[in-house]
Order: C-alpha cells, then sequence, then structure tokens
C-alpha cells in the first residue's frame, strides 16, 4: 500500500494521538459548539486557516465541527499559482497521529480524468496540517488531497466536485484550506509600513477577502489575492466557495477573523479566518 507518512516537521502538529486528543479537548472546552436548539445547519464547505496548531489549530478546529458528517472530505490546499494544473496526491491511505486516513480512489480517478491535474509529490503545510482533524472530525470518511491553483480551474474543480456529489449520491464535503494576508518583513510586504497602521491595513484586507468569499464572488477573490496578496491561498478559497454556490448555497457564515499577532505579537504577522457554508 502506499502510503503518505508525515513531512511536517514537529511543531506544525503533535505527533502523538494523546496529543492530539488533549489539544481539541483544550480548543473544545474554551469553546463548546452551540446546543442543539441554536446550532446552525451542519455545513457542505468551510475555510480554515492552515498555520502551525500552536497558531491557527483552534481556529481551523471550529470550521471542521462546522461540517456535515460525510463520506468523502475533500481537502484543497493551496499555494498555486495562476496558469499551474492542480495537484493531486495518488496515496492508497495517509498517515496521521490518530491513524491512517484512506484515500477515495474512484472520485480521485474521475478528477483526474476530467480536468488538469498532475501528481503532488512536495512537502506543502495546506493539506498536511488539516489531516489529524479530519481523522478526528471524520473518522470514517475517506481523503481527496487536492491543491489548486489561483484560477478559474479552482471553480471548475468545486463544480466538478458538486456534480460529482450529486450524480453518485454521495455525501461529500469540502475545506479549503487557506491563510490571508501575510504581512510583515518577513513576508517583503509592508504596504502601510508598521505598528498600529500595518495591523489596520492587514485587519482590513483580510476583512475584504472574508466579504468576498462569504458572497461566493470568486472573481473578487481572485481580484484581490492577485492585487493585494489577501491570501496565499486563493484556489483553495473560491474551490470551496465555487462547490457551495454550485450545492445551492447562497452565502457563508464567518466564524472568526484573526490573525497570528494575536497570539504572538510581531512585525510580520498572518491573517486567518474560519467560515462555513450550510444550506439555508
Amino acid at each position: 500500500m502506499k502510503l503518505r507518512q508525515r513531512r511536517l516537521p514537529a511543531g506544525w502538529y503533535p505527533e502523538t494521538a494523546a496529543e492530539v486528543r488533549e489539544m481539541l479537548k483544550a480548543w473544545e472546552l474554551a469553546d463548546p459548539l452551540p446546543a442543539p436548539a441554536a446550532a446552525v445547519p451542519a455545513s457542505l464547505a468551510a475555510l480554515a486557516p492552515h498555520a502551525g496548531w500552536y497558531f491557527s489549530g483552534a481556529l481551523a478546529w471550529r470550521s471542521w465541527r462546522s461540517l456535515a458528517q460525510s463520506d468523502i472530505v475533500a481537502v484543497i490546499g493551496g499555494h498555486r499559482p495562476a496558469g499551474a494544473p492542480c495537484l493531486v496526491d495518488l496515496s492508497e491511505a495517509y498517515a496521521t497521529p490518530l491513524g491512517n486516513i484512506a484515500a477515495a480512489s474512484e472520485l480521485r480517478a474521475d478528477l483526474m480524468a476530467a480536468l488538469d491535474c498532475a501528481e503532488d509529490t512536495a512537502m506543502d503545510n495546506t493539506v498536511e496540517v488539516q489531516l489529524p482533524l479530519l481523522a478526528a472530525a471524520q473518522p470514517a470518511a475517506t481523503l481527496l488531497w487536492v491543491r489548486a491553483p489561483a484560477d478559474q480551474a479552482a471553480e471548475r474543480l468545486g463544480e466538478f466536485l458538486a456534480a460529482w456529489a450529486e450524480r453518485t449520491g454521495t455525501r461529500l464535503a469540502v475545506l479549503g484550506s487557506a491563510d490571508l494576508t501575510h504581512y510583515g518583513p518577513d513576508y517583503g510586504f509592508e504596504p502601510a509600513g508598521r505598528g498600529a497602521s500595518a495591523l489596520a491595513w492587514a485587519a482590513d484586507n483580510d476583512a475584504q477577502l472574508c466579504r468576498a468569499a462569504l458572497a461566493l464572488d470568486t472573481g473578487r477573490v481572485l481580484a484581490l489575492a492577485e492585487a493585494t496578496q489577501a491570501t496565499c491561498s486563493a484556489g483553495a478559497v473560491c474551490c470551496a466557495a465555487a462547490y457551495a454556490r454550485a450545492r445551492g448555497i447562497k452565502v457563508g457564515r464567518l466564524l472568526e477573523l484573526t490573525s497570528s499577532h494575536a497570539v504572538r505579537a510581531a512585525a510580520s504577522f498572518v491573517g486567518y479566518a474560519a467560515l462555513t457554508y450550510a444550506p439555508a
């Protein structure tokens, strides 16, 4: 069996099942789910940040907990430029501290036949950092691992996934894995200088991206990513939004918008958002 082993170094996410469960328990105590009577409908798609768990794991877990229980979860990563093909991991299973996750092989084969795809062989955090959360939130689900480019191919991917789910009657959820503005000297991006003006500029930039994603305006998402570097993974955002739109969802719901600066103050920081797409 072709098993994709962990490639991210220690520090991105825990190395043992006990450590994973301890972190999940702490996050849930700090952020309990609403009572059933007040709960929002289970989501078909969501966006989650993909930094190390110390910085954004709790926020990502909020997105994962919003998703409906599914047969397959497509985790859509990014870090792909416009014009590049989708990258698809071809492993048969994926190792996590909570056990292996099987690949959604039938969906993957159909996707590879339908769209411009190549094999993903790189080490990249955008999908891998989500996998223990998938194993915890959706223990019966299989995984489709894709990294989408920052162009309309990401929309076509979302639309393909929606059509496939409806044609096959499969319970399919899509998790777009994306961080927002990367600001500061570490990223060579300081359009508003430093200090309070930098924080305000980046917060507004992140909010604009979230408004576009919530409105399912994929064209605006792509434009912001190119013009103001509002996300490192526009393809992931566009795929999740396009999937939700194709499934009849009209608007998303913002769970939280924050940044790494709230965790550790520094001149360089990254924006994080959790949002979901649920039927009305």
